[in-house]
């Protein structure tokens, strides 16, 4: 969520606003102004969760959630069938367009602990019938605390600029992530959205679905940030990109600023990605492997 036109930075005698046009934020130069980019928002009460106290000291960067208390009526399961008719309530989740929204609880398989009333409690997976799955920490239920929660698999047929390649058309292949804190089945504070696009072309017979064949280049992104209550990317992120073709004898690695969750277009240097990585607690990323 944005802030108006107003940045911050240190000084002497603590922390001030210095007002620049939009659009043309400089970046920041202390975790004071990342925090304040992630905290400045009326969706932090004052000295409620925030980076700074009542007093305008900084503390340490947190998480949201509720913790897994120790409940002795805990168990753990092999497996168990999740419908919305076997759950008390609803639940949050993703749309298709990776936007959070309130619906029905995902049918699916369970493996994990439960508590006295069957409920998801402690740390567990659910596979869920639509191809979506999370595995992580549950609260009654509820996604609540760090985990990982993996979307659909998307498969594209994309049109070729030019015939060259000997085929039509290339298989795309998009798989996505998140893995950071959840709260109340939200991404909530830090975490990284990760998508992989694989582009590929048939060799000879095509492989099962008709989907595998010679690889042609690789996309791996990963955009790292804060989260407000709604799920939403807020404030100063930065995003890892590697890519790879098939005659390329290394990755092109890249780092570009984000900020409420969207590109400005602003070639970052890695050391600065990793610092505010180190801001938020989060290792950062390494090049991946073909």
């Amino acid at each position: 969520m944005s802030f108006g036109n107003k940045n911050f930075h240190s000084t002497s005698g603590g922390i001030c606003p210095v007002t620049l046009s939009n659009g043309n934020k400089r970046l920041a130069s202390c975790r004071e102004e990342l925090e304040l980019s992630w905290f400045s928002s009326s969706d932090f009460p004052s000295g409620a969760c925030a980076g700074y106290d009542g007093g305008g000291k900084r503390r340490r960067t947190q998480g949201f959630c509720r913790m897994v208390s120790g409940d002795s009526s805990k168990t753990d399961v092999g497996k168990f069938r999740i419908t919305p008719t076997n759950r008390s309530g609803t639940a949050n989740d993703f749309m298709d367009d990776n936007t959070p929204s309130s619906r029905v609880v995902k049918a699916g398989w369970y493996y994990g602990s439960v508590d006295s009333q069957g409920l998801r409690h402690g740390r567990g997976k659910t596979e869920h019938d639509d191809g979506t799955e999370f595995e992580g920490l549950y609260v009654y239920d509820t996604m609540e605390g760090m985990g990982r929660f993996k979307f659909v698999t998307e498969r594209q047929l994309v049109p070729v600029p030019n015939t060259s390649m000997g085929c039509v058309h290339i298989h795309r292949v998009i798989e996505k992530s998140f893995e950071g804190n959840f709260s109340n089945d939200k991404p909530r504070g830090k975490g990284i959205y990760i998508t992989k696009i694989t582009d590929s072309v048939p060799q000879g017979t095509c492989g099962h679905n008709g989907w595998s064949g010679q690889v042609k280049s690789i996309e791996v992104i990963y955009d790292v940030g804060y989260h407000n209550s709604e799920g939403t990317p807020i404030g100063e992120g930065v995003r890892f990109s590697y890519c790879k073709k098939e005659d390329d004898m290394a990755w092109e690695e890249e780092c570009i600023r984000l900020f409420n969750g969207k590109s400005v277009n602003v070639r970052l240097t890695r050391n600065y990605g990793e610092w505010l990585c180190e801001c938020l607690q989060i290792q950062p990323p390494v090049t991946p492997s073909w």
